[in-house]
């Protein structure tokens, strides 16, 4: 399947709207989207439509023994499958000093693998994915902490973007994505421009 028919057939499944970015994205614990805050003044809005994956897995878990991780989004282009996790430079920086404990916490690599695992199952096929290629973006809000630790916040993060993702490892899967997953790092003010470039 195509990276568009997958996306169809995920967006028809859900019976949802496409939304973007700027309405998923709640930093730390408020509950308002970013762009939506007058205190969280962002910038750039998003413009690139995405399906709330959350929202597909919620349904996809209803009734099931097993609950799963999933991803914030999904979008497409041209032969690329796109899955989006959004995290809240509070939150990086707070685990920013050890890259592979903020993996561990954030579950990045499991959020990935259990939402392709949603989308097979969803979607039924074993090749489902074989004709398209999987990126997996983390975006990160443009709040950039202070002072000398700007410095140091930056450097962790290219540490962080250099250890998500690096394989696909559930058995399953493998047969299912059979092409290495690529990996982006986007500010989620740059991420129309970063979408547009792939």
């Amino acid at each position: 399947m195509t990276a568009e028919e997958i996306y169809n057939r995920i967006k028809a499944y859900g019976d949802s709207e496409e939304t973007t970015i700027c309405h998923l994205h709640k930093p730390e614990s408020n509950k308002i989207a970013c762009c939506l805050n007058p205190n969280f003044k962002c910038g750039n809005i998003s413009l690139t439509k995405v399906i709330d994956f959350d929202r597909i897995k919620e349904k996809y878990c209803i009734g099931n023994i097993k609950s799963y991780s999933s991803v914030d989004a999904i979008l497409h282009k041209t032969q690329y499958l796109l899955f989006v996790e959004i995290k809240g430079t509070k939150q990086l920086v707070r685990y920013s000093k050890n890259s592979e404990g903020a993996i561990k916490k954030f579950n990045l690599n499991k959020k990935l693998e259990e939402s392709i695992l949603v989308c097979k199952n969803i979607i039924a096929p074993n090749d489902f994915i074989n004709d398209s290629n999987v990126i997996y973006i983390l975006v990160i809000d443009s709040a950039i902490p202070k002072q000398d630790a700007r410095i140091q916040f930056l450097r962790n993060l290219n540490t962080l973007a250099d250890f998500y993702v690096v394989k696909i490892t559930n058995e399953h899967l493998q047969q299912s994505v059979k092409r290495p997953v690529r990996k982006i790092l986007a500010y989620c003010q740059k991420f129309d421009e970063k979408i547009e470039s792939i």
